[in-house]
This record gives structure tokens, C-alpha cells and sequence, in this order.
């Protein structure tokens, strides 16, 4: 061990002594190396550290030598230290490269090596400026950098936040009293996976910015006055549960049934607000009321806001022929709509007893197409949200009711709303999507014209439905090649989970390429809102 550390020892001064020749021949060299000007400085000032986007910093460093040569360097690095490493000359700092000035001029090339050892930096640079006089730095020395605070950086937590009034019922007279002045702040935060993991329903004046509900709320039963939050409730003889909630370490709803909640913000370094929900000694109940507990916490940190910026035009109307009646549509415009431009579409299709509002509502289709389109996770996109006028499962006579929906989906809406809107009008633009009833709505249409769509997205869909079209008969009458893309997304614990795995295992049967997601979840809009960002991801690979 004593040779081998003698050898290292033996290398690192040869190392030295190299560098001091080579400073020596360079003196005395002529030709391509005449002009170079080598500095060799003992003397080094550590300026204030800029902070830089995503976590990189700017190290700066003003070298002087004895002759009054100022070098100022700064290095772009993730760490408040400058780490030994290979830093390459460029117009700008990022991290592993640095901006280079000699007396105030900008070298264009070269790299400068930093090495550590025993607290003390060994800086060796060769650089040229624009006309390729080369410039040679040594630096032997400390460097004393202010070790700071990095800027929060989004953890990938998703939050969004919905306004409602506030109100009571009073069951003895079936008469609701809303509150005035204040409003319901209904936020729910969902993980970089899009599970939902909180939901809070914060009371605070009316009016106020998603930054404006900061602070420290008091949770509540039937809360109505300003800096509560509304308790979580359970009714296991009815097997119900709502209100506020987080969800634990082990996938299990706790709900909130006493304690403070903290609301707070953090700028991050592109100066977004990025926001902490914290808590701690709460009362807290699981669904079935068995497992009750005071010491419930939960902490999320620098969560996203996600912003609702497109407009909403809710229940507009169609009168029509097919059916003898006025249908509702409602649709989602992006941020600077342009009708000279054209956009790809997407049909989202609710549930049984459900409404042409209900992805707007529960699966927060504005904020979530908003966020994708801001962030690139998707191009900018309308949605469109048909109202089926009762639980006929998007077919023509369902059960034998005479009613013609899907001929009045194909004949008259679709042709009316894409003359409305400007939507791209090619089965490569158009893609359709549901839940449950509308799940199958989805699947149907899709196998029943392939030609019309370039994806199919059904969460928790039925598969199997006496009385309607039988989606397995569809299915091996297929032109395999021509059907659209397929994701089925279903929970565990949905009382649809056996036939959904049933209908994938026919798909795979039948070589149809597809997408089958399973998590834990039920046929709820929890399960649901969370499906949301990962169609908004999906279109973005489809429609890229």
C-alpha cells in the first residue's frame, strides 16, 4: 500500500513539474505557438454566485496576474462548490461550461480543467478569442465560494382547484342556504403518476387567486366561515365516504376529520409559484370507519398549479331530425382560439346517467388540455363532449327503444360541430374517449369506424351489454390494419375490472395492437379525473 501511494505521490509532482517545462517551453516557442499569452496568476476574487433556470448556478471567479490581466470566468455548475471537472468555452453558461472574458474580451474556444486536491484548485485553461490568439491560464489556490440556497424546482405534483359555492341543506325543509361573501376552494393535487393522493375543500373569501388561499385553515364540520376546511365524512352502513382526504403511504383514503392545515407558497427560479400543502396530529377515519387515528399527516411539496386558461362553452344545442329533439354538446376551446387555424379533435363521451358536462367537471378537461398544451405534452386541441340524452350506450336502438343515437352521432353532430369549430378533419386529427357507458360508446365507434378515428381511450369501460351491440362480434370482423390505436385503463377494484380483461384478451387474440393500464382504483371519478393527463399524454405521442 506504502509503494502504491508513492507512485501517486511520484505521478502528481511529475504532473507539476510537466506543467512548469511546459510553461517554460511555451515561452521560448515560436511559429503557431508564438502569439500565445500565458497567464499564471496566484491571485483569484470569488464573485457573488448567480443563480441560473432548473438549479445551475454561475460560479464567477475574477484571475488577475502580475502584470494586471484580469480573467473573469464563470463556471456553470449544479453545485454551490465548483466541482473538479472538464469546462467547456461557450457563449452562455450551463452546466460543465464557461463563459471566458480576458480584459474584458470573450474567448469563443477552448476548455479550462479544474482539479481539487487538499483544498486547494487547480485551474489550467487554453482559450482562443474570435481572431484564435490563444490565451493559457494556470491558476494555483483557494477559492472560497458562499455555499446558498437552491430555488424550489416542481416536484412533478400536479395541484388544481375548483370554486363552488358554499352552502347548507337542511333536510327538515329540503331548503339550501348559500353562504355570501365566501367561497368553497375545492384543491386536489395529484402525483407525477396522476393518481390523485389529496383533496381539500378550503373555505376562504370569495374572489381570491390561487396564491390569495394561503395560509393556515382549521378543519370542520358543515364549515361555512372563511380559513376552514370542510371535514371528510364516512357512512360505512351505506358504504360512502367524501370530503376532504389524503391518501396514505399504503394506497389507503384517510379522511380528515379534525386539525390545521398549512398552505403555503415557494418561488421557483422561472418565478412560477409553486405550492406546499402540509399537516400534521390530524383526526383521521378510513371509509369503513374501523381505523380511526389523531396522528395523521400528510406533506406535499412545490406542487404545479395547474391553470383552466381555455374557454368552456357548456351546453350548447343541436336541434335534431334523427331524434325528434334538441341535444346538448359542450366543448373545450384552447387558449387564443383562432378559427383561421385548425385543430385536432377529441370526443369524450360520459358515463350512465352522466351529462355532456361531466368531463369537464370531474375530469378537469380544461385545466389538464391547458397544462399539456403549455407544457408540449400535447398540441393544442378541442374537445368535445356530446350529451346522450338518456342511457342508451351511443348505439341505435338499445334495447329496442327506436332511438337512432349513433346514426344522429354520425349524420348530425359530428358534421355540425366540425363545421362549427375548427377542427382538422382527417381520421389522423380525430380521436374519441369515455368512461363506462361511454367507454363502450368509444370502443363501438372506434371498431365501427376505424376509418374515423386514429385513437380509442376507454376508462373503465363496459365491454359486454345485453341489448347493444356486441363489441367481440365487431371486434373479429375487423380489418386489423385499419382499426385505431386502443387504451383500456381500469381499477382493480372496479366491479367492470374481469370483463375489461376479458375484452383485452380478445383484442390479443385477434393481433390488435393495445394498451391495457391497471392500478388500484374504483369506478369513481378519482379513478377517472387521474386517467385524464395520460390521454392528454397519449394524443401528444399520436398527434405529434
Amino acid at each position: 500500500m506504502k509503494k502504491y501511494i508513492g507512485s501517486i505521490l511520484s505521478l502528481f509532482i511529475a504532473g507539476l513539474c510537466f506543467t512548469a517545462c511546459d510553461n517554460d517551453a511555451l515561452d521560448g516557442m515560436q511559429g503557431v505557438y508564438a502569439d500565445m499569452q500565458n497567464y499564471t496568476s496566484q491571485e483569484a476574487i470569488v464573485q457573488p454566485t448567480t443563480k441560473l433556470k432548473k438549479g445551475v448556478k454561475a460560479l464567477n471567479v475574477d484571475i488577475k496576474d502580475v502584470k494586471g490581466t484580469t480573467i473573469q470566468v464563470s463556471f456553470g455548475s449544479t453545485e454551490w462548490i465548483l466541482p473538479a471537472a472538464s469546462y467547456t468555452v461557450a457563449e452562455t453558461v450551463a452546466n460543465k461550461t464557461c463563459v471566458v472574458k480576458v480584459n474584458g474580451e470573450a474567448m469563443k474556444s477552448g476548455d479550462i480543467d479544474v482539479s481539487l486536491i487538499g483544498g486547494k484548485y487547480y485551474l489550467n485553461g487554453l482559450f482562443a478569442n474570435a481572431a484564435g490568439q490563444r490565451v493559457k491560464l494556470n491558476y494555483v489556490g483557494e477559492l472560497a465560494f458562499v455555499v446558498g440556497q437552491d430555488d424550489p424546482e416542481a416536484s412533478g405534483y400536479m395541484m388544481m382547484i375548483d370554486e363552488q359555492p358554499v352552502t347548507s341543506y337542511d333536510w327538515a325543509t329540503g331548503q339550501t342556504t348559500v353562504f355570501p361573501g365566501v367561497t368553497k376552494y375545492s384543491v386536489s393535487v395529484t402525483s407525477p403518476e396522476g393518481a390523485t393522493t389529496l383533496y381539500l375543500d378550503l373555505i376562504n373569501a370569495s374572489g381570491n387567486t390561487a396564491t390569495g388561499i394561503v395560509g393556515t385553515y382549521t378543519v370542520q364540520g358543515n364549515a361555512h366561515d372563511a380559513w376552514l376546511c370542510d371535514n371528510g365524512w364516512v357512512n360505512p352502513a351505506y358504504n360512502v365516504a367524501g370530503g376532504s382526504y389524503y391518501v396514505d403511504a399504503s394506497g389507503v383514503k384517510q379522511y380528515i376529520t379534525s386539525g390545521q392545515i398549512e398552505v403555503s407558497t415557494a418561488m421557483s427560479s422561472e418565478g412560477a409559484a409553486l405550492f406546499n400543502l402540509v399537516a400534521k396530529d390530524l383526526g383521521t377515519t378510513t371509509a369503513d370507519g374501523k381505523t380511526i387515528s389523531t396522528t395523521g399527516s400528510f406533506s406535499v411539496k412545490f406542487a404545479s398549479l395547474m391553470q383552466a386558461t381555455g374557454t368552456e362553452l357548456r351546453d350548447q344545442t343541436i336541434k335534431s331530425t334523427v331524434l325528434g329533439r334538441t341535444m346538448k354538446y359542450s366543448v373545450y376551446l384552447p387558449k387564443g382560439y383562432d378559427k383561421s387555424k385548425e385543430y385536432p379533435v377529441l370526443y369524450m363521451l360520459h358515463g350512465a346517467n352522466g351529462s355532456n358536462n361531466d368531463w369537464l367537471n370531474g375530469g378537469k378537461i380544461n385545466a389538464n388540455a391547458s397544462t399539456a398544451a403549455s407544457d408540449g405534452t400535447a398540441p393544442e386541441m378541442i374537445v368535445i363532449c356530446p350529451d346522450c340524452g338518456g342511457d342508451n350506450f351511443y348505439c341505435d336502438n338499445y334495447k329496442g327503444n327506436d332511438i337512432k343515437y349513433m346514426t344522429y352521432f354520425f349524420t348530425e353532430f359530428l358534421p355540425t360541430v366540425e363545421n362549427l369549430y375548427a377542427v382538422k378533419k382527417d381520421r389522423a386529427s380525430r380521436a374519441i374517449g369515455g368512461l363506462s357507458m361511454g367507454g363502450f360508446g368509444s370502443l363501438y365507434y372506434g371498431l365501427l369506424h376505424p376509418e374515423m378515428f386514429s385513437y380509442v381511450y376507454a376508462c373503465s369501460p363496459a365491454t359486454y351489454i345485453d341489448g347493444a351491440p356486441n363489441l367481440y362480434d365487431l371486434l373479429s370482423k375487423a380489418d386489423v390494419s385499419k382499426l385505431p390505436g386502443i387504451t383500456i385503463e381500469i381499477g382493480t377494484e372496479d366491479f367492470l375490472f374481469q370483463s375489461a380483461g376479458s375484452f383485452k384478451q380478445a383484442l390479443d387474440a385477434n393481433k390488435v395492437p393495445n394498451e391495457y393500464i391497471t392500478r388500484a382504483g374504483t369506478h369513481d371519478w378519482p379513478f377517472w379525473a387521474a386517467c385524464t393527463p395520460k390521454i392528454m399524454k397519449k394524443l401528444g405521442e399520436v398527434w405529434q
